[in-house]
């Protein structure tokens, strides 16, 4: 079936299609193709897609959100601002700015948008255009959390890595707006970032760029005076396809400050447990006293990393014998943090 038909503008079937099915077909699913080539009333190729069998047309420059007959940065920046949600598009925009295909307006599209306003790519895949290569087949697109800096009674400043590979990103950081004011995200080289930092408790971020041979370094900066920071990363990346290339789910949960728990249980008989914070590596040692000041027993003693530890003391000393009742004093020694805890063992 081929030829022109002049229609009217609007919405609604273009044409119906009707088959015959034969007596001795086989039993099973026939793919039925649809093609379209639809143009104005100038001649000229209006942008459509062919989903599930249906035809939708995209009346403007595919990728012009703005409407200023071009596609460009600006275009890029809008579609970023949208999936943060800074703006809302109108459907015709939002039908503009997936560019890609995939029924959502995100920066997979800002991607493509910035690649062909640097001539990198000519087409859009809704325009027929052949299914791009990542640019960068063997390396996987993803994000997750990297360095973090404490500036005591000030804030933190955590960063969230784009590996080499990834082109956009669309993500959410949450963290505990208690102890947290106010974020921002600090503006990144190379590379197109908008986010939205309105709501208290979560920081929204979009990012696209043209090149992603090497890996990202975004940084968010926190205000507060938390005695702990928990962060939870989540969202999609993208491949210099434009398409998704992975969901993220991240959690980074540390102390800000290095300090030492009572011991639970507390009196306790047989053993107790002694927890402690630390926040930076180093030499860490804890150590159980009697009141005489005399070790009894040394529970850690070595490097360790920042994180969050537990240990049990089982009521002996260095030579495994049990100790009498009484009571204990548990330090830690961890950088320029001296702290101690009294427990009473109880027989």
């Amino acid at each position: 079936m081929a030829g022109a038909t002049g229609i009217a503008s609007g919405s609604g079937a273009l044409m119906g299609v009707s088959f015959e099915i034969k007596a001795d077909a086989k039993e099973g699913v026939s793919p039925l193709s649809l093609q379209a080539s639809l143009k104005d009333q100038d001649g000229k190729v209006l942008p459509s897609a062919v989903v599930a069998g249906s035809v939708t047309v995209s009346v403007g420059l595919l990728g012009d959100v703005n409407n200023d007959r071009l596609v460009d940065s600006g275009d890029a920046i809008l579609v970023l601002r949208y999936a943060v949600r800074l703006i809302t598009f109108t459907d015709a925009q939002k039908d503009l700015g997936d560019v890609n295909g995939d029924r959502s307006t995100d920066s997979g599209d800002a991607v493509l948008i910035l690649r062909r306003a640097v001539k990198l790519i000519e087409r859009f895949p809704r325009e027929g255009a052949p299914k791009l290569a990542e640019g960068h087949g063997d390396l996987v697109p993803g994000a997750a959390f990297g360095e973090m800096k404490v500036f005591p009674q000030k804030g933190v400043e955590a960063q969230v890595m784009l590996d080499a590979g990834t082109y956009g990103a669309d993500l959410t950081i949450t963290y505990d707006a208690s102890a947290y004011r106010t974020a921002r995200v600090r503006p990144a080289e190379g590379v197109l970032l908008v986010s939205n930092a309105d709501n208290p408790g979560e920081v929204h971020l979009s990012v696209a760029r043209t090149e992603a041979a090497e890996p990202l370094a975004l940084w968010i900066e926190l205000e507060g005076a938390g005695q702990e920071l928990s962060l939870r990363l989540t969202g999609n990346v993208f491949g210099g396809d434009g398409g998704p290339a992975g969901a993220v789910e991240r959690l980074l949960d540390r102390p800000l400050t290095s300090s030492l728990s009572a011991a639970y249980p507390n009196p306790f008989n047989p053993s107790t447990t002694v927890r402690y914070a630390l926040a930076q590596d180093g030499e860490t040692r804890l150590t159980v006293y009697n009141l005489s000041g005399q070790v009894v027993r040394r529970l850690v003693s070595g490097r360790q990393q920042i994180g969050r530890y537990a240990v049990v003391w089982d009521g002996r000393d260095e030579a495994g014998r049990g100790v009498a009742s009484g009571i204990y004093i548990a330090r830690l020694d961890a950088g320029a943090v001296r702290q101690a805890q009294k427990m009473l063992l109880l027989k």
